[in-house]
């Protein structure tokens, strides 16, 4: 199914990746009249697009992990298909026929971990970073990055343990000091 968006062209396309039992089935159901809806879209956007393109990148339009979206208006077409929906957005993951409704935060990021986390990792391979060469190159900069940091942190924590010295130090010598004073002052009584 090339169109990421259920419509009046592509109702049957639909009802047939539905009955897939191979297919790993992601889809926002949307009112063109919700504030909310509106908010989400575009982000479920971005992910389609970024699915699509980790999918022109290896095999093509083969894989088994799809993500649509279904306007309220052609809901009636998939009454047998999928679950009642008691409000909008609604998100489901639907696989061997049987839904999941997402229930996290509705940004890129929590969207990205349920679909990673339901595809097992089918798609988190291919969107957050392993197949082309860009990624690539991003993937071994934060791995510099953090052995950087690495190194950075074991001198702080030498900084911190010679702070903690000279600090104790301090303490020393001060307690010193109060015990000659208390010395001296009681070898005046």
């Amino acid at each position: 199914m090339k169109n990421n968006e259920i419509d009046g062209n592509n109702i049957q396309d639909f009802k047939s990746i539905l009955n897939n039992p191979d297919k790993k089935i992601f889809i926002l159901i949307h009112a063109n009249w919700c504030g909310h809806c509106k908010e989400i879209l575009p982000v479920w956007k971005i992910i389609q697009e970024e699915k699509n393109n980790s999918d022109n990148s290896d095999n093509g339009d083969n894989s088994d992990i799809v993500i649509v979206s279904l306007e309220s208006d052609y809901l009636d077409n998939f009454k047998d298909n999928l679950p009642t929906i008691d409000g909008f957005p609604s998100i489901y993951y639907i696989h061997k026929n049987i839904p999941e409704k997402y229930e996290g935060e509705r940004d890129k990021e929590n969207l990205l971990k349920f679909i990673n986390t339901k595809s097992n990792n089918d798609i988190n391979k291919n969107i957050s970073g392993g197949k082309n060469k860009k990624n690539n190159k991003s993937k071994n900069l934060r791995r510099k990055l953090f052995k950087n940091s690495k190194s950075s942190i074991k001198i702080k924590s030498k900084k911190s343990k010679s702070y903690k010295k000279s600090k104790s130090s301090k303490k020393l010598k001060s307690s010193k000091k109060s015990k000659s004073s208390k010395k001296s002052k009681n070898g005046k009584k």
